[in-house]
């Protein structure tokens, strides 16, 4: 199943903003959405049969250089003055408002949640296109 999605790995990381990928121009343009991710454990339908693996997203990068062989990934998202505790505490205005959620009326007993997954990227990580 991994082959399906996986089109190449994490090869080293530069620093806290870019990392280099093991896909080259024939896979992957300049501007591409990558995400690395994680496979998890197996989705079984109610028959037992397995669906898929689930997959944990770690990050989404966008591919900032293309080489034959290697590409440039890089973050490119970028926090607010106004998205800070310290600052938003100073006005009610300027804080994001999220909407509460609702929870469903489900039996605890049924709960299976997922692992804990590690959310640090490493060299070797799984690379898919988003």
């Amino acid at each position: 199943m991994e082959s399906a999605r996986c089109i190449g790995h994490v090869i080293r990381i530069l620093n806290e903003f870019t990392l280099v990928i093991d896909v080259g121009k024939s896979n992957i343009s300049v501007d591409d959405e990558i995400e690395i991710y994680e496979l998890g454990e197996p989705i079984k339908g109610i028959d037992g049969s397995v669906l898929s693996e689930y997959v944990y997203i770690k990050d989404k990068l966008n591919v900032i250089e293309v080489q034959d062989k290697y590409s440039i990934c890089e973050k490119k998202v970028y926090k607010s003055a106004y998205t800070l505790n310290s600052f938003a505490a100073l006005s009610p205005l300027l804080e994001e408002h999220k909407p509460n959620r609702i929870p469903l009326n489900v039996d605890r007993k049924d709960f299976q949640p997922f692992p804990s997954h590690d959310s640090k990227i490493h060299i070797g990580d799984l690379v898919k296109k988003a």
